[in-house]
């Protein structure tokens, strides 16, 4: 469910008021009307949650969401958008944000299909626009195990940008909001349920990028079959930005109410057992032997 995750974040950059023309949006699009889901054309992020799904752009979905289309948009991509194509258009005087949520390796973030996103090219990106002079400043969150991996050594802290990842080089990342009643998976990453929520209740215009950092990082463990698990999120660059800028100018500086923003997350698994664990749950869950040996 880890569109549901960029869901979320879109619906939440857009109630504190950063305009559609300034967003733009890559996700698979298969959750929605999957046959698996019991909702047809609604994508729920917690339990109990509203549609995250309603509204979402769909600049860039399929078989256009690849690693090369993504660093392509970052960069404002003259060929993307002569075919029509939405780019990020930026310049000197802006500032940039950019949520990644996706599955990740050593150095890797693996994208639909097979492709992978390399950390070097990533990094290489982040140079070439600060050469470029395409932002001001430039706030990247990356939600994959092994996050951390995709900028430790490798991003520089001046060229203007500061990333925050989900997990230590050589961490695995959690999966959070199981909900087998109805969805019969888990509703989001761990990750996203913490920056998200602090998004949703936060002052924006007062909290600094680095106390949302600290925030998320105080708040990435939890309690398992009476075990303590940490999920420990790292941040990158220049750290001078986090300590400077405020959330509210890369989310939006207007205040709104969300509804269930303070629910705590429930049914944790790591992200790479997920789909076992998925099927594990299915076989406690049913009585019908046929169905315990498929």
């Amino acid at each position: 469910m880890k569109w549901a995750d960029v869901y979320h974040a879109y619906q939440v950059i857009k109630a504190h008021g950063i305009p559609d023309e300034n967003i733009v949006v890559m996700h698979y699009d298969d959750i929605a009307q999957h046959p698996n889901n019991p909702d047809k054309g609604i994508v729920v992020n917690r339990v109990g949650g509203p549609d995250v799904y309603k509204g979402v752009p769909k600049h860039y979905i399929g078989k256009e969401v690849t690693p090369q289309n993504f660093l392509k948009v970052l960069q404002g991509d003259a060929t993307l958008k002569a075919q029509g194509k939405k780019v990020i258009e930026s310049g000197p005087n802006d500032r940039v944000f950019v949520y990644l949520d996706d599955h990740g390796a050593d150095e890797i973030v693996a994208f639909p299909n097979g492709d992978l996103l390399h950390a070097k090219d990533l990094n290489q990106a982040f140079k070439d626009m600060n050469t470029k002079k395409q932002f001001n400043h430039l706030v990247f969150y990356l939600a994959a195990c092994e996050a951390g991996s995709m900028f430790a050594k490798l991003l520089p802290n001046d060229i203007n940008v500061y990333a925050v990842s989900a997990t230590k080089p050589d961490e695995l990342g959690w999966k959070a909001n199981s909900e087998w009643k109805k969805y019969n998976t888990w509703l989001a990453v761990y990750f996203a349920v913490t920056w998200l929520e602090n998004s949703e209740t936060a002052d924006l215009t007062k909290e600094s990028v680095e106390t949302q950092f600290q925030y998320i990082k105080e708040r990435n463990n939890f309690t398992m079959d009476g075990e303590l698990h940490w999920q420990h999120a790292q941040e990158y660059g220049d750290l001078t930005i986090a300590n400077k800028a405020h959330v509210s100018e890369y989310m939006g500086d207007k205040k709104v109410q969300f509804d269930a923003a303070t629910v705590a997350p429930t049914g944790f698994s790591l992200s790479r057992d997920a789909a076992i664990n998925i099927v594990r749950k299915q076989i406690e869950t049913t009585d019908d032997f046929a169905a315990k040996q498929q």
